[in-house]
């Protein structure tokens, strides 16, 4: 962690989840990047960092975008977190298994499209060898 310093641009930002974030400068000139934790300690806390840019790293800066969370948020959140992956997994499991019950009843639908063309061209050829059998025996 450095101890550069960072300057605040008030006449720029963004309007985010119902609060103003401004952008933010490091002393060695790039823009800060506000990001998230998802460490348990942390667990949701953001924080502003130095990425640098395409064609350089960064010097390292951090600082904490939002205050510390008491002992219980830091217990509760992951739990939370762990439910809510485990309510996604889940419905995107049911979405799939929807889709494959969902798949046959497209595919037997055209299997009775394809039935009813071919049952008329077998009723077409049998009064057609119907027909030539009562011709050759006569």
């Amino acid at each position: 962690m450095s101890s550069s310093s960072f300057a605040t641009s008030k006449s720029t930002g963004r309007y985010e989840y119902g609060e103003w974030i401004p952008v933010k400068h490091c002393q060695c000139g790039q823009e800060l990047k506000l990001l998230t934790t998802w460490k348990q300690e942390n667990c949701g806390r953001r924080f502003w960092k130095c990425v640098g840019s395409q064609w350089s790293e960064g010097c390292g800066f951090m600082e904490w975008f939002d205050p510390p969370m008491c002992k219980r948020s830091k217990k509760i959140i992951p739990g939370l977190l762990k439910k809510l992956n485990g309510y996604e997994n889940h419905i995107h499991t049911l979405e799939l298994k929807l889709e494959a019950v969902e798949k046959p009843d497209k595919t037997n639908d055209k299997m009775e499209k394809i039935e009813h063309k071919r049952y008329p061209c077998t009723r077409l050829v049998t009064c057609i060898i119907i027909a030539f059998v009562a011709f050759v025996s006569m």
